[in-house]
């Protein structure tokens, strides 16, 4: 970490040091075997011989390599020689390489426009490297750092990723580039076979790499907030992937669709909101979905819900869809459903499945009736504002768990005198519906929300003024209540 002293660690130096010995004296055993007249190597002539048998080539090729990914640390190795001939420390060669390493080396929010060479070399052998909040506008000199597991260079001024970032393919695991100038990625980086976390989100990347299929181990892939246009068919064939997020791109704009998704078997979050797209491609083999955003789009239809049974959340506000699918029912798991702005003239009966539901906004629709079969009891948020509702079903009175019931800008002209039973009741707002003034009922409900310490508009409450609740309760919330995120 920042500021940590080695020499203050000297056990896990030490460990270091008796690791790096062993894979030079096999080194040098194996090298000696080969050539007996071969001078002593210069960093290692003193150590004692270990005995090895058969030694051949292909052996001797894989300590070298070993040998050379650790001689970053030799420096610190000389140090800790003279330390243990001063008979100081504790000689036990347990302990393995991966506690002797600094965990992180850091320079994050330094204003930096260039990596110090000390901050290099301090790096060496370190397993994450922070270079974020800086002024960097090229992080090359990070790929010589062999063996680092994760950079960190977000809020920068990177223009590229180097192609050398290849070179750290044996060990890269986390590469976070987020919030730089980047307007693509380099084909090297679908070269690293490790990596399992890529964030690239608030950029202007235009295009893709087609090799990204190579990228068998990622798990989590965030491209918010680019430029993309299209999706290339690699992504669909990512099998480890978890978490893909392209919201707030340009796909769709050029008309071609996304590609098949049938490879992401283990996707448990798809997030596509605040594109251009009229379509979205089968999602019959993501059984493993629990969240789907798709909100700020131009689609017309959804594709079938059937096979998704883990899915939680669906939000789809501000389309043009007709309808949800029949398949919803399969969708046992199900507990939000957003989908305010679009073209919904009625509710599924097949809802009635979804029994871990608590909450439905479909806000701004066309919706003319309420099926008692969606009124299921754990229903906390029923938002079914400004549609063309004439009536509330007397069953809705029996939601003991509802707490947010905005019915504004609907054709209500009474109201079933059970929703005086709604005892969780904290927000309601009845306002903009052709009721009757000074209704029992409407009362009841008024002393509900306000014992509960919530807010209560009433039917009387004038248009303009009736802007603060309902769909303003939900706009308030922000982020959550409308089904947009960030990254």
């Amino acid at each position: 970490m920042e500021g940590h002293d080695e020499a203050s660690t000297p056990d896990r130096l030490v460990q270091l040091s008796k690791r790096l010995a062993k894979v030079a004296e096999d080194f040098e055993t194996l090298r000696l075997k080969l050539d007996p007249q071969a001078a002593p190597h210069p960093k290692i002539a003193n150590l004692p011989p270990s005995p090895l048998d058969n030694p051949d080539q292909s052996t001797l090729t894989r300590f070298s390599s070993i040998l050379n990914r650790l001689e970053a640390v030799t420096g610190q190795v000389q140090v800790l020689r003279q330390r243990l001939s001063e008979g100081g420390l504790d000689q036990d060669g347990s302990g393995d390489e991966a506690q002797a390493r600094e965990e992180e080396v850091s320079v994050e929010g330094k204003e930096l426009t260039a990596i110090p060479a000390d901050f290099l070399t301090k790096a060496r052998g370190a397993a994450k490297i922070n270079v974020s909040k800086n002024k960097l506008t090229k992080i090359d000199d990070l790929t010589t750092l062999r063996g680092v597991e994760e950079i960190n260079a977000q809020e920068n001024l990177l223009q590229i990723i180097p192609e050398g970032i290849a070179s750290l393919a044996d060990s890269l695991v986390n590469l976070d580039v987020s919030d730089n100038k980047l307007r693509t990625l380099p084909p090297a980086i679908c070269n690293l076979a490790k990596l399992e976390i890529l964030y690239v989100y608030k950029n202007d990347i235009e295009r893709l790499p087609p090799g990204i299929g190579r990228l068998q181990s990622l798990r989590e892939l965030n491209l918010f907030n680019n430029k993309l246009e299209e999706l290339p068919e690699g992504v669909g064939v990512l099998h480890n992937l978890e978490m893909l997020n392209v919201a707030s791109n340009q796909l769709g704009k050029t008309g071609k669709p996304i590609p098949p998704l049938d490879g992401l078997t283990k996707l448990n979050r798809l997030a596509l909101f605040w594109n251009k797209l009229t379509a979205i491609p089968s999602l019959d083999n993501l059984g493993a979905l629990n969240e789907i955003q798709l909100a700020k789009n131009s689609l017309t239809a959804l594709p079938s819900l059937g096979s998704l049974t883990a899915l939680r959340s669906l939000s789809i506000n501000d389309n043009k869809i007709a309808s949800l699918p029949a398949s919803i029912g399969s969708c046992v798991a199900l507990e939000e459903i957003l989908a305010s702005n679009n073209a919904f003239e009625e509710l599924p009966v097949e809802l009635a499945s979804c029994e871990s539901l608590v909450k439905i906004v479909v806000g701004q629709n066309r919706i003319t009736a309420l099926p008692e079969a969606v009124l299921l009891t754990t229903l906390e948020t029923l938002d079914v504002s400004e549609n063309q509702v004439a009536a509330l079903p007397p069953a809705l009175g029996g939601l003991t768990s509802l707490t947010n019931l905005f019915v504004q800008g609907n054709k209500l002209t009474s109201l079933p005198e059970e929703l005086g039973q709604l005892k969780a009741l904290k927000r309601a707002n009845l306002s903009n519906n052709p009721l009757p003034p000074d209704l029992p009922v409407e009362a009841a409900i008024k002393q509900i929300c306000e014992s509960n310490g919530g807010k209560f508009i009433g039917a009387t409450k004038a248009a303009g003024a009736a802007a603060g609740g309902g769909g303003g309760f939900m706009r308030r919330l922000g982020t959550k209540a409308t089904g947009v995120g960030g990254p």
